[in-house]
């Protein structure tokens, strides 16, 4: 645990790399870039990636997910360009392939058995919660809820933080936990409700719609809640972010104003926080950068919504890309993912 402490607190001080759609025919080939200041991107390196039917449904601890034609469920490192898994479907009905919400893993050891992980998906209308540990499980797990159907989470991520499982509920922002025994494949787990319900602070706003809540562990060790607020008329435009830290004294969100020499990065990705105080890294403290993580539901000729929101102006800036290549991106949105440490061990 504590070689896993010292390699969380690496990854900290990783910045995240942006996988953008190439604008050539092969809808597999795409573009790496680098934060190479505040808000400019630079071009990094290309990549192949293997055959898929759906891209991406999310990125974690530098795996990325995507979904082949017969519904399974291909994970591989394309930073690494070492491993590829396979994992079952998780339904029957092709309509359904565009139902992830969110893909989310956790490594219990990732020195000694880095490829040996738990992989938990956010899926259906509902927002279903199901896991499954590929070296271990034939089929997924689904976590049950066992609160009434007009009360039932709708959870919209997931963060394992200081060992428990938590999600945060779409409509409320209430707090939930719930345990993966990862030996006892027999066990069923469940969600429990934690705290933490709260109301939107933007409701009264006409022109601004609430539209996604983000968990994130800061490199300080805290809990944070991110919520995003778009506005909507001809296509999807983020406008804001609030921030909110939980307190277990209270049981309760308490919002804040400043990240201090923080930057977080949420999108389709496991949500990030970089410490900006080391001179290497090139991004801004108290700043959020962000994807489209919208991209299931986005009309392909709608510019991408990416760029860096300022906590302090309030203010949002874009990227410094061609607003003419995400029209040719035929639907497939840019996404962050995280690069990997590799562990070598000397004799």
């Amino acid at each position: 645990m504590e070689n896993r402490s010292k390699l969380i607190e690496l990854n900290h001080h990783l910045v995240p790399k942006l996988l953008i759609p190439n604008e050539s025919e092969a809808n597999n080939l795409w573009s790496v870039y680098n934060l190479s200041s505040y808000r400019h991107i630079s071009l990094e390196s290309y990549l192949l990636l293997p055959s898929y039917d759906i891209p991406f449904i999310g990125s974690s601890e530098g795996w990325l997910a995507t979904i082949q034609k017969d519904l399974k469920i291909t994970l591989f490192k394309p930073l690494n360009n070492t491993i590829t898994i396979f994992l079952p479907p998780l339904f029957d009905d092709y309509k359904h392939r565009d139902s992830f919400n969110r893909f989310i893993t956790f490594t219990p050891n990732p020195i000694s058995n880095p490829n040996d992980f738990i992989t938990i998906v956010i899926f259906g209308p509902l927002l279903q919660v199901a896991y499954i540990r590929p070296l271990k499980d034939d089929s997924w797990t689904h976590v049950l809820d066992p609160s009434p159907f007009n009360k039932a989470f709708v959870i919209d991520d997931i963060l394992y933080y200081k060992d428990a499982f938590y999600g945060v509920d779409f409509y409320t922002s209430g707090l939930v936990s719930f345990e993966i025994k990862y030996d006892d494949s027999s066990y069923e787990p469940s969600l429990k409700l934690v705290g933490g319900i709260q109301t939107n602070n933007r409701n009264n706003d006409d022109d601004v719609v609430f539209d996604k809540k983000y968990l994130v562990e800061s490199y300080k060790g805290d809990l944070l809640q991110v919520q995003r607020y778009v506005y909507m008329e001809t296509f999807r435009v983020t406008t804001c972010f609030d921030v909110f830290k939980w307190s277990f004294d209270r049981s309760n969100w308490e919002e804040i104003s400043d990240l201090g020499d923080e930057a977080l990065f949420v999108g389709d990705n496991s949500s990030v926080s970089v410490d900006t105080s080391l001179s290497s890294t090139k991004c801004q403290s108290n700043c959020i950068y962000f994807t489209d993580d919208n991209s299931v539901h986005s009309n392909t000729n709608n510019p991408s919504d990416m760029g860096v929101y300022n906590l302090e102006t309030r203010s949002v800036r874009r990227f410094n890309i061609d607003t003419n290549l995400f029209t040719r991106m035929g639907g497939r949105a840019p996404i962050w993912i995280v690069p990997n440490i590799s562990i070598k061990n000397y004799k």
